[in-house]
């Protein structure tokens, strides 16, 4: 009995130290995937989100959830803060896979002042994702 209470504080200490390990290792490659970069570039490559923000100085990391299942199909879900020269505010994209390949789908782009505009998607034969 004695023992376990001296132990107890050592126990405790690691397990919250693994559970922040856990999450940060989900946000990271959550932030690391495949649409999640796609959702990011497409912003950076809006000319509504240039004319708005600015130049894009900063995106923070990507938060929300992917779902696939087998045939090919998912979809996605993101949300990135970001900091331009005229203004921030918070991204938010919709992805949907089909047939294997990742598809961005619709976003808007909600600055700080409340204001919220359409980040429509990037026109057809433009890349979606920045080379490796």
């Amino acid at each position: 009995m004695d023992r376990a209470k001296k132990y107890w504080p050592i126990f405790l200490v690691a397990s919250l130290l693994g559970t922040a390990l856990l999450v940060v290792a989900i946000i990271y490659f959550l932030s690391q995937s495949e649409p999640a970069k796609m959702a990011v570039h497409v912003l950076r490559g809006s000319p509504i989100a240039h004319e708005v923000l600015g130049d894009i100085e900063k995106t923070g990391w990507p938060s929300g959830s992917v779902k696939t299942s087998g045939g090919g199909v998912g979809s996605a879900n993101f949300q990135v803060s970001v900091r331009g020269s005229l203004a921030e505010g918070t991204f938010y994209a919709s992805l949907y896979k089909r047939n294997g390949a990742w598809v961005y789908d619709s976003g808007s782009l909600r600055l700080s002042d409340g204001r919220s505009f359409p980040i429509p998607p990037p026109p057809p034969g433009s890349h979606p994702l920045p080379p490796r």
